[in-house]
């Protein structure tokens, strides 16, 4: 994801048909994935409703690491 964010997007893509038949953990990692590996290649985040889901997630969930990365990418996608 940190050198090749553009492998990594292709790779995510690959998922997107087959993604909402995961458990909640698979598809918040999933989006939490996602939206980092847009936000490496500067495209700009146009909605906060899957990073708002994400964050909700792992506030309730005890995952402190992954939490305080989605509280990272949620505000990167305000900044955007």
């Amino acid at each position: 994801m940190e050198e090749c964010p553009d492998s990594a997007r292709i790779y995510l893509s690959l998922l997107d048909s087959t993604i909402q038949l995961e458990p909640e953990e698979t598809r918040m990692y999933y989006g939490l994935l996602t939206t980092k590996a847009q936000d490496k290649k500067f495209i700009r985040h146009k909605s906060d409703s899957l990073m708002k889901k994400v964050v909700r997630f792992y506030e309730s969930y005890d995952d402190k690491e992954k939490l305080m990365e989605a509280y990272y990418y949620l505000g990167s996608v305000y900044r955007d």
